[in-house]
């Protein structure tokens, strides 16, 4: 499986500032990454390719690590249909099964809309 090497960097949130001195380079699976440190914004839902690629093409993104507020940082890319076919087989036989292949609604057309829409099920599914 494709490895994903990424930096990771501290942001002091009482001033909006990153704290240069706590950069940490960091290397993982596409399926450690993108589900299991910064899957947040997935809701459960594993997302079509083209939006997967959508999010992989950013090279950043806020999250938590370790209970600290930081910056994900990496190459932009695009996963191939077969990186794309391994991650799905991958994230199939995660313990548990966290993340669904859904059909989405036509109305799904961006990441931006898939989060979302992702959002709203999950919020749906908790009542």
């Amino acid at each position: 499986m494709r490895e994903i090497h990424f930096t990771t960097t501290e942001i002091d949130t009482a001033v909006g500032r990153l704290i240069p001195h706590t950069r940490t380079s960091h290397v993982a699976s596409l399926v450690d990454f993108f589900f299991g440190r910064v899957g947040r914004y997935l809701f459960g839902v594993f997302p079509p390719r083209e939006y997967l690629n959508e999010f992989t093409r950013l090279g950043s993104i806020d999250g938590q690590l370790a209970g600290k507020h930081v910056i994900f940082e990496w190459q932009p890319c695009e996963l191939s249909e077969g990186d794309y076919a391994q991650v799905a087989e991958v994230v199939r036989q995660l313990p548990g099964q966290p993340f669904e292949v859904v059909e989405l609604p036509d109305s799904v057309k961006t990441m931006a809309n898939f989060e979302h829409w992702a959002f709203v099920r999950a919020l749906d599914r908790q009542h």
